[in-house]
């Protein structure tokens, strides 16, 4: 096994985070309706703005790296400062002002 295979690195990690997001999160929000009382505390999949352009961001720079299938300090130190940058963004960001206001009027018109 080589441990500088580029390669075998991104497929692993993108294949853990697609396990993510296909299995694991509709296997919690089932679990949170079965077992929240009422369904007052069920979770729901309405994330913050904030959220969605990060996480697409981060699809989009995934897709970049794993192209171009090569590895140097210069794309480290990159990736490093985005996720500082993206640390920044939602250390500072109101918690608030996250949620866009019609997904706050469709979350208020649900019943409880």
């Amino acid at each position: 096994m080589h441990y500088t295979d580029f390669a075998l690195t991104i497929e692993l990690c993108s294949s853990a985070a697609v396990q993510v997001a296909l299995i694991e999160m509709p296997v919690l929000v089932v679990l949170s309706w079965l077992f929240s009382p009422a369904n007052t505390d069920a979770f729901t999949l309405v994330f913050p703005a904030l959220d969605l352009v990060s996480v697409v961001f981060a699809v989009i720079i995934l897709n970049y790296i794993s192209i171009e299938g090569v590895a140097n300090y210069f794309t480290g130190t990159a990736l490093v400062i985005l996720y500082l940058l993206f640390v920044a963004a939602f250390f500072f960001v109101p918690s608030s002002e996250l949620v866009p206001p019609v997904i706050e009027q469709v979350i208020a018109m649900t019943p409880r």
